[in-house]
């Protein structure tokens, strides 16, 4: 099972893990993981960490408490953009097992399944996967996260460019209003969604609101926000573009 809150991510999660050979269940919050580890006996549970509702935290520490009066322990892994050096051992105290970074690849889905004994549908060694931002876009490092299948990055970029609209509308609600909580938070979201692309500008001015927001220091948030939406224009652009075109002649 997987928990992710953003659709995109959702999305690609879903289509990596079905190529390796998963039964794959996937939902938007760490609550409703928590409840469906009532309902079924899940060998996995993937847990984003930050999530409206209940986070992965939080739902680690639930879903262990279930299976004191089951027995049945699952093996839980943190999904996390968040640098790791730091937050390891917290994940580890609410009972995860282990962590992958985001954005997640095949590379990496594969790896985490077998290092836990789970067959997978191809045989790749386990990496831990990097962030290559850069300011053109790197399509064919991109489709290497959609399982370099094409028809699978068009998907995640349609539900990308029908989704990051509105999450910019709450952004900019966000920025006006000077709520450093959720500039936060609706920063964090927006940086987790523009990482599948790996354009850099858009994932560091969202990371830098996100830090602003964290911070409660809003002196430059307008000016940064301006920056984001425009760096958005241009990753929006290229999506559309590569979208209308077949992604398999396009990439070499």
């Amino acid at each position: 099972m997987i928990a992710e809150d953003n659709k995109a991510g959702r999305l690609l999660a879903a289509k990596l893990f079905d190529k390796a050979g998963c039964d794959v269940k996937v939902v938007r919050n760490g609550k409703l993981a928590v409840e469906e580890t009532e309902k079924r006996d899940y060998d996995f549970v993937f847990l984003d960490i930050r999530m409206p509702v209940m986070g992965g935290i939080d739902a680690a520490k639930a879903i262990r408490n279930l299976e004191k009066d089951t027995g049945n322990r699952k093996t839980i892994v943190a999904m996390t953009a968040e640098d790791l050096s730091s937050d390891r051992e917290i994940y580890f105290s609410a009972g995860m097992d282990d962590c992958i970074i985001k954005p997640i690849d095949q590379t990496s889905v594969n790896g985490i399944l077998e290092k836990y004994g789970a067959s997978t549908a191809t045989d790749r060694a386990a990496e831990k996967p990097e962030l290559n931002l850069k300011s053109k876009l790197d399509w064919n490092k991109i489709l290497s996260r959609a399982a370099d299948d094409p028809s699978i990055l068009k998907e995640v970029i349609d539900v990308f460019l029908q989704d990051y609209p509105s999450m910019l509308d709450d952004l900019q609600k966000a920025v006006t209003d000077k709520n450093a909580e959720e500039i936060e938070k609706r920063a964090h979201k927006l940086k987790g969604a523009v990482a599948i692309f790996e354009h850099k500008e858009s994932y560091e001015n969202a990371f830098e609101l996100e830090k602003l927001g964290r911070s409660k220091n809003l002196e430059s948030v307008d000016a940064i926000y301006e920056r984001l939406r425009k760096s958005l224009d241009y990753l929006r652009d290229n999506l559309i573009d590569r979208s209308h075109k077949s992604l398999s002649e396009q990439i070499k």
